[in-house]
């Protein structure tokens, strides 16, 4: 999934948390962590997997479910100190819809779920180096889920609009 596809997921699902009950504040900081919390899982394992060779994979330390698990209790537990759970709860989040999205496929059998259960699963290499961004771009033009993705964004941006009126 690409970025923005992250990003609108997350944002839907924390709007229906909202709707729901689940989530008490929409705080602007609560919204800015949902958004920083679905890229979260790429910024970490992306650059130490294609760019510093650290990971095998860009899909293994920070989309394990053994480590997003606990860095969200350990942030909910430093955002208590501070009265401002709002902020750990948007983190979660984007950081278990971003896992979740990126889980999807394996449910089809289109992709394997191991980094779900890495260090204690092993997870295919990448071969080491970064893709091609136009590559990427390319090779997902031809994937139909490309385009659910892109209607996912212009659903987020219809539910923000009609939130802002």
């Amino acid at each position: 999934m690409w970025p923005w596809g992250h990003l609108a997921f997350a944002y839907l699902v924390y709007v229906g948390c909202r709707r729901c009950g689940f989530a008490r504040s929409g705080s602007v900081g609560a919204v800015l962590m949902v958004g920083f919390g679905s890229q979260f899982p790429d910024l970490v394992d992306k650059p130490l997997a294609w760019y510093l060779g650290m990971l095998s994979s860009g899909r293994s330390l920070s989309h394990s479910l053994l480590v997003v698990g606990p860095l969200c209790a350990l942030a909910v537990l430093v955002a208590d100190r501070f009265g401002r759970r709002d902020l750990a709860a948007g983190f979660a989040v984007g950081v278990f819809t971003h896992v979740f999205a990126d889980a999807m496929p394996a449910a089809a059998g289109s992709s394997d779920p191991a980094f779900l259960g890495w260090p204690i699963t092993a997870v295919p290499s990448d071969g080491g180096t970064s893709p091609s961004l136009s590559g990427m771009l390319v090779r997902d033009l031809r994937e139909p889920a490309f385009y659910g993705e892109i209607g996912l964004v212009a659903v987020a941006i219809a539910v923000r609009r009609h939130r802002l009126r």
